[in-house]
């Protein structure tokens, strides 16, 4: 699965970080 988060300009942290984030987001709903 491609995530749009992948097309940031940002560093690899804030990516991994965010990533999580979404993860997280998905089992929410």
């Amino acid at each position: 699965m491609d995530s749009w988060v992948w097309y940031m300009p940002i560093p690899d942290e804030w990516r991994y970080a965010l990533i999580e984030l979404q993860r997280q987001w998905m089992g929410l709903g």
